[in-house]
């Protein structure tokens, strides 16, 4: 009886969202379209697919050893609707190449004070335990992978609204409203 409840729970757990395996021993999770490069001491690069992986948004590479990043347009090349990449707590990443992204968002610790740098942690799996049994750890790591998603729609809402209040936007918004009126007008 007891294996049947742990089955069924698993079972219900995974039609929410379904995560599997992918580039570089990453996960990508469909639900919330990222794939998930978390926790490596030795990755130093991002490895990746030989065709195009399409349906991910967004690369969590926290806590790693990144250095720099493929070129831009090899990643859109292979993740065609990537949005942004994320390599906070990779103390090694080269914020000299941040300029050759201009369609991804990359977030970084560059030009961070060291206290505006988060601790970002992902629940990795972990064996099975008398405190936590696998579906427990299994729970556990998605739990932390969907909190991290989470956090990263914040800063990249963030990272927008600073970029929404730029002089050049504005100026854009309102050159863009005064044409649309002279349209109405015209119509009128």
């Amino acid at each position: 009886m007891f294996f049947r409840s742990v089955f069924f729970l698993t079972l219900i757990f995974f039609t929410n969202a379904y995560i599997f395996k992918c580039v570089g021993d990453c996960e990508c999770d469909t639900d919330d379209e990222t794939i998930h490069c978390h926790n490596k001491a030795d990755r130093e690069v991002l490895q990746l697919p030989e065709k195009r992986l399409r349906g991910f948004h967004y690369i969590g590479m926290t806590n790693n050893d990144i250095r720099v990043l493929p070129s831009e347009e090899m990643l859109l090349e292979k993740f065609p609707e990537l949005q942004a990449v994320d390599v906070e707590g990779n103390i090694n990443f080269d914020c000299s190449t941040l300029p050759h992204y201009t369609k991804v968002q990359v977030l970084s610790d560059c030009d961070k004070k060291p206290d505006e740098i988060m601790s970002i942690n992902v629940y990795d799996v972990k064996p099975a335990d008398e405190d936590c049994d696998s579906s427990c750890q299994l729970k556990r790591h998605y739990d932390s992978l969907h909190a991290y998603v989470i956090k990263l729609w914040e800063m990249l809402k963030e990272k927008f609204e600073v970029i929404n209040k730029t002089q050049l936007v504005t100026d854009i918004r309102q050159w863009f409203a005064e044409i649309m009126a002279n349209l109405r007008n015209n119509n009128a």
